[in-house]
């Protein structure tokens, strides 16, 4: 049951960008959003009723995994957030459109 939501949560996500303007990580959210997914196999890993060295090290990778996929949406968001150049001249003025000055630096 938990990958029904960690897939919906993915699906979600990935519509949730759109694909315009210049970014330096683009893609970046497809690795962001396999955090969960790392997670879980990590805390299945955890939970055995056997020890082995070697489980633990792969848990251990799985959960580094996890944080780094979580670092990288992180910069992916802050990637979208961030403003791009502002244009030479002003947008021009359209009805019921919005407006900014060129002097402003909005994400778009």
């Amino acid at each position: 049951m938990p990958m029904v939501f960690l897939t919906a949560q993915t699906l979600v996500l990935r519509l949730d960008i759109l694909r315009d303007g210049h970014h330096r990580l683009p893609n970046a959210e497809l690795f962001g959003s396999m955090a969960p997914y790392f997670a879980v196999a990590a805390c299945s890993l955890e939970y055995r009723y056997y020890y082995s060295e070697a489980q633990k090290a792969v848990t251990w990778g799985l959960a580094l995994l996890a944080l780094f996929a979580h670092l990288v949406m992180a910069l992916r968001m802050l990637d979208l957030a961030w403003p791009d150049q502002s244009p030479r001249e002003d947008m021009p003025e359209e009805p019921g459109k919005q407006w900014w000055p060129a002097s402003w630096k909005v994400p778009r």
